[in-house]
């Protein structure tokens, strides 16, 4: 499914309103429980692609992702994005496109 899909923090550090908003990506959200290779094991793991999957990830894919929160304006996906090899609290907004 196609989302508008608005990062909420950069490092972990939580993002204001309006640096979400510049953050903002669409593409389809897939998620599946596969080997994560940043935590050495298998874990749920949530990928934002583009459309034209051959583009790749148009995201860090989010580790350990779950659903925090849902209603008829969107969902947040929180878990753990590694970035050069660190594992930072990340949270992604998402709404239909």
């Amino acid at each position: 499914m196609r989302f508008q899909v608005m990062t909420m923090r950069d490092r972990g550090l939580a993002l204001s309103k309006q640096q979400m908003r510049a953050k903002t990506m669409v593409g389809n959200i897939e998620i599946s429980a596969q080997p994560c290779p940043e935590l050495g094991r298998m874990a749920t793991v949530a990928r934002l692609t583009a459309h034209n999957s051959r583009h790749g990830d148009l995201l860090p894919m989010l580790c350990d992702a779950h659903l925090q929160w849902m209603s008829s304006t969107g969902m947040v996906l929180s878990g753990v994005e590694v970035v050069d090899g660190l594992g930072f609290a990340q949270s992604w907004f998402c709404r239909l496109a």
